[in-house]
């Protein structure tokens, strides 16, 4: 009884297909698990460029992310710690700004001088307004002089608004 060369062969194709279809299944498995490592690697990397863009940028608001407890995650919390180190500064130079933005200097007797330098915002327009009736009491002023020789350029509407404000002092 002689068998068939296809019959005796069976087995060894069918072994051949069973490790060609394993190969090719751990081969798919490894590139979709490689291309997660991927994503999860490269993911957090991206996210950080992108906040560190907006710092740059001057967005001390932009949230940064720590989610990870890897050198990833530690250069994310270096950033976060550093966005917010640059937002404390700012704040405070915001702070001493908005202190002297409206400077009440005495000149002797009841004469006061308010050199005003730079641009005038609403929001520091309206600083000086709140701000100029209870300095000037502060130092005891009756005259005042507003030197804006230091104001580049000042359009319509803050002009009459810093008319308004000279004429609401009544020293």
């Amino acid at each position: 009884s002689e068998i068939d060369e296809k019959e005796a062969l069976a087995p060894i194709v069918e072994l051949r297909n069973t490790m060609a279809l394993a190969v090719l299944l751990i081969v798919l498995i490894s590139a979709l698990l490689s291309v997660l490592f991927a994503r999860g690697l490269t993911a957090p990397i991206s996210e950080l460029a992108s906040a560190a863009e907006a710092l740059s940028a001057g967005d001390l608001d932009v949230s940064i992310e720590v989610r990870r407890d890897d050198e990833i995650g530690r250069l994310a919390q270096s950033f976060q710690t550093m966005r917010d180190s640059v937002k404390s500064m700012v704040d405070y130079q915001d702070a001493v700004i908005q202190a002297l933005s409206v400077p009440v200097i005495p000149m002797g007797d009841a004469i006061a001088a308010v050199p005003l330098v730079g641009d005038l915002s609403i929001k520091r327009i309206s600083k000086i307004r709140s701000d100029l009736l209870d300095d000037l009491q502060s130092v005891h002023a009756r005259w005042v002089i507003i030197d804006i020789t230091g104001v580049p350029f000042m359009d319509v509407d803050t002009f009459a608004e810093l008319l308004r404000i000279v004429r609401s002092i009544k020293l």
